[in-house]
């Protein structure tokens, strides 16, 4: 897919240095200058603008950003693990359980869900993007975790389906890293 995406741009990178060869620079022989400044220059100035904008918006809205993020985390009262296990999933494996939790309300499921979607959407824009979106979420997850660890033992189920789906959460050290536990 991929490469029909490459070939149909090129395509059209082409057919546009054509029509600009032929009726906007009809005596100079530019066609190759033309194709060059709209396959690499157009495309370079682009991404430019794109990693600028991404920039200025983490360095002047980061705390908005993510604290808009925290907010919508405690709304939807997403479960906790002991932040001590934070360490030993990360945020995407997170969200994803939870929409895979057979116990999670109809809004912490559509909470995640959401949270999850908008990143796929925000990748989609490219890695930069994604990058940025990542280290967001990532910073949400861990402040929520850190936050509300003192009432992490009402999710004690949760804790216990992230370590083993089909374990009795009493069985289960959930207070312990996967790593301090091996030790």
């Amino acid at each position: 897919m991929q490469w029909k995406l490459f070939a149909f741009s090129l395509a059209l990178s082409l057919f546009w240095t054509w029509l600009f060869d032929t009726f906007l620079f009809t005596n100079d022989n530019l066609f190759w200058w033309i194709f060059l400044v709209l396959v690499v220059v157009v495309p370079l100035i682009s991404f430019v603008y794109k990693v600028i904008n991404l920039m200025m918006a983490q360095i002047f809205m980061k705390r908005l950003i993510d604290d808009q993020l925290h907010q919508g985390w405690i709304d939807s009262k997403l479960p906790l693990i002991h932040p001590s296990m934070t360490e030993d999933y990360d945020v995407l494996e997170y969200l994803e359980a939870i929409t895979r939790w057979p116990n999670a309300t109809r809004e912490q499921s559509n909470a995640a869900s959401a949270v999850l979607g908008n990143f796929e959407g925000v990748k989609t824009n490219g890695l930069v993007a994604g990058f940025y979106q990542l280290r967001t979420l990532n910073r949400a997850y861990k402040r929520y975790m850190r936050d509300f660890r003192h009432i992490w033992e009402d999710d004690k189920t949760f804790a216990g389906y992230m370590v083993d789906p089909y374990e009795d959460p009493e069985n289960l050290t959930l207070d312990k890293s996967i790593k301090e536990q091996l030790s």
